[in-house]
């Protein structure tokens, strides 16, 4: 699968440690005082958001992690609420099988993803390579780019609601490394964003910093 592909590509199933995120000092992150989580700075209304899971490399390097803002209730509501069977059966089916299941239904999604940058490839190259990409897999989406440098590439995709996609808006920050593409996502699933979600995921992408 190609770069490209891998960014608008739907969440992967093999990420470890669960629920709980990894905590990086490199990257950052903001504790919740509400939840205990640790969330992306810059995100509305942290208590919603949950840490869908990561993955780390050999090294214990952060390669990916997840946040999404679930539709039903999170692990939290499970956990402060009755402890029928109802309730333990749709934790076990929505959280506790991370690597069995897909992620549960949500209306947002923040991703922050650790690729290997090909040798020459820069931020045109790869803005010409996702709409290619677009035009044969998904041909209703449209790709707006918002900034490019020679270092940096952040675009706006709306998916026009073709079937390989269905409706959804994704912002996209690329940073390009020396041999690292970092790839910071912010997702609504939905035709379009409201302008206050616009404005919220161009922040919280744009305070996702490395050292």
């Amino acid at each position: 699968m190609s770069k490209a592909a891998l960014v608008i590509a739907v969440l992967s199933p093999w990420f470890v440690g669960g629920w709980a995120c990894t905590k990086d000092p490199s990257l950052t992150m903001s504790l919740d005082a509400q939840t205990g989580e640790f969330i992306p700075k810059e995100l509305p209304h942290p208590e919603t958001w949950i840490c869908l899971g990561s993955r780390t490399d050999s090294d214990k390097a952060l390669r990916q992690v997840v946040w999404v803002k679930p539709l039903t209730m999170t692990m939290r509501d499970l956990a402060n609420g009755p402890r029928g069977e109802s309730a333990s059966d749709q934790m076990t089916a929505q959280f506790l099988k991370p690597l069995e299941l897909p992620p549960p239904p949500h209306s947002e999604l923040f991703e922050y993803l650790d690729l290997f940058r090909r040798w020459g490839e820069t931020p045109p190259k790869y803005l010409a390579k996702l709409k290619n990409l677009l035009s044969r897999d998904c041909p209703s989406a449209i790709v707006t780019p918002i900034t490019m440098t020679e270092t940096e590439l952040m675009v706006e995709v709306k998916s026009g609601g073709c079937q390989s996609m269905g409706d959804r808006v994704d912002i996209d920050r690329l940073l390009f490394g020396k041999r690292d593409l970092f790839t910071i996502l912010y997702r609504v699933n939905a035709p379009e964003m409201t302008p206050e979600q616009r404005e919220s995921g161009i922040k919280a992408v744009t305070a996702w910093t490395m050292q």
